[in-house]
């Protein structure tokens, strides 16, 4: 969402639209650094009144801006669902399962990130952007996966008989 929002910055500079391109700058900069996961809200929130402004949906409109939306609406509703269900409950597997739910958000985040990452790229031509933002740890089985092995999502084939010399 944050590329997402980077690109429409420069978009609307290029294009002068000073005002919207403050609005847009204004929530990148008060969501720069999350200082306690009760601050996730917040940033979600923000992004999310940055990411629906009506110039700024214009603008992302062909990076793949609705379905990044749409991931932080679904992603804002489970954070905030998690914590109105565990309110006043100090039990330890409720602060846990609400740090699951945060490390959730962060990863739907990331993913819509490195999805925003990999249209960018074919758009711009620029395979290096997509690289950037390559999920590694997320999905580690894709590379640490032992040479020859079929990809998990792979379907299985017949053998094939070497050629004859």
């Amino acid at each position: 969402m944050r590329l997402l929002l980077g690109i429409a910055l420069v978009k609307l500079r290029d294009s002068g639209d000073t005002q919207t391109a403050l609005v847009v700058k204004t929530a990148l900069e008060q969501t720069n650094r999350l200082r306690s996961p009760a601050d996730l809200f917040n940033h979600l929130q923000l992004l999310h009144g940055a990411l629906t402004h009506p110039v700024v949906v214009a603008v992302i409109a062909t990076r793949g801006g609705a379905r990044a939306t749409r991931r932080l609406v679904e992603a804002r509703d489970a954070l905030s669902l998690a914590t109105r269900e565990n309110a006043g409950h100090p039990e330890v597997r409720a602060q846990v399962e609400v740090r699951e739910v945060i490390e959730g958000v962060l990863v739907s985040l990331a993913r819509s990130a490195a999805e925003a990452a990999r249209l960018a790229s074919r758009r711009l031509g620029l395979p290096s952007i997509a690289t950037s933002f390559r999920l590694t740890h997320l999905a580690p089985w894709r590379t640490r996966r032992k040479s020859g092995a079929p990809e998990p999502d792979a379907p299985a084939s017949e053998p094939t008989a070497a050629p004859a010399p």
